[in-house]
């Protein structure tokens, strides 16, 4: 694969009578296979993105869209010229033309029409498949309006596969120490790429960051009290891996230091408790937010509460309230996986030895009783928040409890609790009007990152 981020040319396609296309783009990626280019080496580095091989073609003429999944041709030998967006009742004027050679790859959505209209005698291609996709259907773009506008409504609600097929995933965390430096750990190991925002790493961190590639692992400091070093996270990917992140983690917080908390009395003029471990992800989220509706995709915010965010503790009150906040956040954001493909969720964890504990100044671990008490590790909950990203299991709005006894789902995710409250609502109301938030995000669409 390459061995240096490229950018793909991007190619938008319209809705006509017998091509429903998609509002996604068509990527075009050149000179990004394998040297060698067989099957083989193919399936083994695209696969390692979760796409998979689902056959090998030569040329085919004819239109035709899928309805059922989106699909990456890779070309392994030869040449072709590509026609894409139209069908053979429509003008050919308002279709998209490129050419493709043996090393490149266009990715295309549920829904848009393709065909070669030229290709040399030795041009093959291979086809790929988002894992989990069902077994591709043809439809040969020729189908009268209402046929074609059902066929659409079918490809629109196709799931934006999570990992880019040429360079998988992106991520941007909290990482230089405990759960945030796991999760680093667990999601490069599955291939992705990340920036690590933090004031510093630990030396662990850094002699993993340090024996990584630049183009696989990066540290940007990032204090996440302020807005703009937030929003350098995500231009740091941009800059470094030429795309917004598709997974967000922010992942740095405090426990009741002796510097910000209830019982010691602050004048500065706020809780620093609370802007990092409240006003810090939630303005993150809505960056977030930003950056997939401008990169026109979908993508994962794993937040992290607490066991705090469910119970009451005296002696942390600011945490905890902290922690409640998170929770109800993750809960009052599910729809937003529903209505603009962004799955925002939240882990909540027990008691995990990190630095969180261990680098004090104060008598926390004493005043709380928490020696004495079974902890979790952060891979523990590194690897939970890998698996709520992946799954669908984990929709919108779902929050996950673990403790080193039990691990279960405190809080259900949105469409389950819309289900649950067309049986029975203690309080019924009528449903806000969202017109506001769609237009904000609508606005935001298309948009490169700023």
């Amino acid at each position: 694969m390459a061995s240096e981020m490229k950018q793909p040319e991007v190619y938008w396609t319209k809705p006509n009578a017998h091509c429903p296309n998609s509002r996604l783009p068509v990527l075009v990626y050149r000179s990004v296979l394998p040297d060698d280019m067989t099957e083989e080496s193919v399936s083994k580095a695209i696969g390692a993105n979760q796409w998979f091989h689902g056959g090998t073609f030569k040329h085919y003429p004819s239109a035709h869209f899928h309805s059922n999944t989106h699909e990456c041709y890779a070309a392994i030998s030869g040449r072709t010229h590509c026609l894409y967006g139209v069908g053979p009742l429509d003008d050919l004027s308002d279709g998209v033309e490129f050419d493709m050679q043996a090393g490149d790859i266009a990715v295309h959505a549920a829904g848009v029409a393709h065909r070669n209209t030229e290709s040399s005698e030795d041009y093959v291609y291979m086809g790929l498949y988002p894992k989990g996709a069902p077994k591709w259907n043809n439809n040969f773009c020729k189908a009268d309006e209402g046929e074609t506008r059902a066929k659409g409504e079918e490809a629109s609600g196709v799931d934006v596969p999570d990992w880019d097929p040429v360079y998988g995933f992106n991520a941007v965390t909290g990482g230089g120490s405990g759960i945030g430096f796991a999760f680093v750990k667990q999601c490069h190991a599955k291939g992705a790429r990340i920036i690590i925002g933090d004031l510093k790493l630990t030396s662990d961190a850094e002699q993993y960051v340090s024996k990584t590639k630049d183009s696989e692992v990066a540290f940007q400091k990032c204090d996440v009290t302020s807005w703009d070093d937030l929003h350098d996270l995500i231009s740091a990917s941009v800059e470094k891996f030429g795309a917004v992140p598709d997974v967000y983690a922010p992942i740095a917080g405090i426990y009741e230091p002796s510097w910000s908390n209830f019982w010691d009395d602050e004048t500065s003029g706020s809780y620093k408790t609370i802007r990092i471990n409240v006003d810090h992800p939630i303005k993150f989220t809505r960056l977030a937010m930003r950056a997939l509706a401008g990169a026109e995709k979908q993508g994962v915010v794993c937040l992290v509460a607490s066991t705090a965010g469910i119970r009451a503790n005296y002696l942390a009150s600011l945490y905890t309230a902290s922690k409640h906040a998170i929770v109800g956040f993750a809960k009052a954001m599910g729809q937003a996986d529903v209505d603009e493909g962004v799955k925002i969720n939240a882990v909540l964890p027990g008691l995990v030895t990190s630095p969180l504990w261990l680098d004090r100044e104060d008598n926390m671990i004493e005043w709380g009783k928490y020696a004495g008490r079974k902890q979790l590790q952060p891979d523990d909950i590194g690897e939970l928040m890998v698996r709520m990203v992946e799954s669908k299991e984990y929709e919108g709005g779902t929050c996950v409890l673990k403790t080193p006894y039990e691990e279960r789902i405190q809080e259900e995710g949105h469409t389950k609790l819309q289900q649950k409250m067309k049986e029975y609502d203690p309080s019924p109301r009528p449903e806000a009007a969202l017109d506001r938030i769609k237009d904000n995000l609508q606005s935001e669409r298309g948009k490169n990152w700023t």
